[in-house]
């Protein structure tokens, strides 16, 4: 179980950006967020090797990763997986996996809403969808894939089902509570069907820096060794899981 007050290294590169965060007791040292220039393989060691410098940390002081290791695109999930293997490979280092759907729901748990639902365009009009269901104390969290017209349907169910449930509780809640939070790129079409006041597009990657703290400090995390990695890519029409070869 990782302790989320050691020096903790945590890098998301599911997609084109980067957002790397140096974490110590719960709190971001330093970080980065943003779509590097250049190729992502020739970005990821000099931004690493920035936000250590910036955070007055050494390698051999890092004791915990955060990788998010999928969906997303199969070479920048490599290189950033490769890149930790060449920091990390041989030092007393923890790493744990973690859906980069969950990331980006976490990354906006201060909407605190009901449902946060999480995309990552596929291509061939799908999504690969994660849903975070904060209405229960425990979280619950689930991946699939979807089509648009499916993914409409999604939210238009979870939207009704939530209202009864806080019809039942409380009245005249509706608008402040903004049960439906909704994350990604290439929803448009899909708002312009589904616009409603309880439900929020957020038509951005709404990953975050914070995200990763949200997830230290609010979601048990455990660890593995570094050769045992996977990545989550996008594969037609499932998602695939693919093991870099031991160095």
């Amino acid at each position: 179980m990782i302790n989320p007050n050691l020096p903790t290294l945590a890098l998301d590169c599911s997609v084109k950006k980067i957002t790397p965060a140096l974490i110590k007791n719960q709190l971001i040292c330093a970080s980065y967020d943003a779509v590097p220039v250049g190729s992502q393989s020739g970005a990821m060691m000099g931004v690493i090797d920035n936000l250590l410098k910036q955070g007055q940390t050494g390698l051999d002081e890092i004791k915990n990763v955060i990788f998010c290791n999928g969906p997303g695109s199969f070479t920048s999930l490599r290189v950033g997986l490769a890149t930790l293997m060449g920091l990390f490979w041989g030092r007393a280092v923890g790493v744990t996996e973690v859906s980069s759907l969950l990331y980006r729901c976490y990354s906006c748990l201060d909407f605190q809403a009901a449902v946060i639902i999480s995309t990552v365009v596929l291509g061939r009009n799908r999504f690969a969808v994660g849903i975070l269901d904060c209405t229960e104390n425990q979280k619950q969290f689930e991946e699939k894939i979807l089509s648009a017209a499916d993914l409409e349907k999604t939210i238009t169910d979870l939207d009704a089902g939530l209202f009864q449930t806080l019809d039942h509780v409380q009245k005249n809640t509706k608008a402040s509570l903004r049960p439906v939070i909704i994350s990604g790129l290439g929803l448009d079409a899909i708002e312009a069907r589904v616009s409603h006041e309880s439900i929020c597009f957020l038509k951005y990657d709404a990953a975050t820096p914070q995200g990763f703290v949200k997830l230290l400090t609010e979601n048990p995390c455990d660890n593995k060794p570094l050769n045992q990695c996977r990545v989550n890519y996008m594969l037609q029409p499932d998602l695939g899981l693919a093991q870099l070869p031991a160095l």
